[in-house]
């Protein structure tokens, strides 16, 4: 390989490493714009019993299509579901 070649090889790696970097940041702002628009929902549950109590799950995993999917879910101590939200972030 000449230096011309090795220079371009070089230019290339480091594209796709700022690409995956570039993604990864944007995966962690929409995670954390996704948790704080579950706590703002979160929050406005009223109404309810004294003695009932709520908890908050959230789940993340790849779906088939190689996608990003996080799945939060606000469920009562009797395991009734509340509120349930999805956000999906596709390379």
């Amino acid at each position: 390989m000449n230096n011309h070649q090795d220079l371009y090889l070089k230019f290339q790696n480091l594209k796709v490493v700022n690409r995956m970097n570039n993604n990864q940041k944007k995966m962690k702002n929409s995670k954390k714009l996704f948790e704080k628009k579950i706590e703002l929902q979160n929050s406005q549950i009223s109404g309810g019993l004294a003695n009932v109590t709520y908890k908050n799950t959230s789940h993340t995993y790849t779906n088939n299509q190689g996608c990003t999917v996080i799945s939060s879910q606000v469920v009562t101590d009797g395991k009734q579901l509340v509120e349930e939200c999805f956000f999906t972030n596709c390379p």
